[in-house]
């Protein structure tokens, strides 16, 4: 029974005509490259094609910051009903198929780094987001392999894009010698003269990834929103990713999401 109710909510939800209910997304007023209050954020453009395959008039709920933790309790408060860019499996929130999965990367001034394993590592002064109790991926490898004198550390901010401007600016003046962002935020900081690569390798041994799979998040109990958002990704797959495209955003191959067949 519960199978068929929640298979008829999906039904309504993807049939239902132009703006007959509302979709509202959590966002950060001042996030680009993901959103922004004028709607041309990445995550933006891609809820708004969502919205429209959903037959949703789309409403952007404001967050005071770029917080995950900010972000999940907007949603449990019932204050939005999805979040954009929430990492695959991410505690608290039911997930989508992935959009799209992207990676740290490498920005330099030569582009001579191209791994952790690269020798030139050895010599270098290495900037990365954190500290020694925020930790990411990339940072970890490079503490493995014995270089945590050489990392310089900066803190991270609740305003997006602030640290990693900083991180360029010290790339520049040479105060570092090798930057490690996320590649989103890479891309549209993008600056004449630095060379960007993907840090490698993909998964650092054990089990380390160096790149995430992002979603759209909603509430654990919203299991109908969820699938009515998972059909919408899979009829509009290629205007998603040309979205991500045109953002300059570093992918990697993802399959698209199947149509569940048509039963009898």
């Amino acid at each position: 029974m519960f199978r068929s109710l929640a298979l008829s909510v999906l039904t309504l939800a993807i049939a239902a005509p132009a703006a007959a209910w509302e979709l509202a997304v959590c966002s950060d007023p001042a996030g680009l490259p993901y959103s922004a209050r004028d709607e041309s954020g990445y995550d933006n453009r891609i809820a708004a094609i969502l919205a429209d395959e959903l037959g949703a008039d789309l409403r952007f709920v404001w967050m005071p910051d770029n917080r995950q933790r900010t972000a999940r309790g907007f949603l449990h408060e019932g204050a939005c009903d999805v979040i954009m860019g929430v990492i695959d499996g991410q505690n608290g929130t039911l997930t989508s198929h992935a959009y799209y999965r992207t990676t740290y990367v490498f920005v330099s001034r030569d582009g001579a780094v191209t791994s952790l394993d690269s020798p030139e590592l050895a010599d270098m002064r290495i900037g990365v987001i954190g500290g020694a109790r925020r930790t990411t991926p990339a940072s970890v490898g490079l503490m493995r392999r014995g270089y945590l004198s050489q990392i310089v550390h900066f803190g991270a901010s609740a305003t997006a894009g602030e640290t990693e401007t900083a991180m360029l600016d010290a790339l520049e003046t040479g105060e570092i010698d090798l930057a490690i962002l996320w590649g989103p935020m890479a891309a549209h900081l993008e600056r004449d003269g630095l060379v960007t690569s993907p840090v490698a390798p993909e998964i650092d041994i054990p089990f380390l990834p160096m790149f995430a799979a992002l979603t759209v998040g909603v509430r654990p109990q919203d299991e109908a929103l969820r699938d009515a958002i998972d059909h919408a990704l899979a009829q509009r797959w290629d205007d998603v990713q040309a979205v991500l495209t045109e953002a300059s955003v570093p992918v990697l191959y993802l399959p698209q999401p199947q149509l569940p067949e048509a039963t009898q």
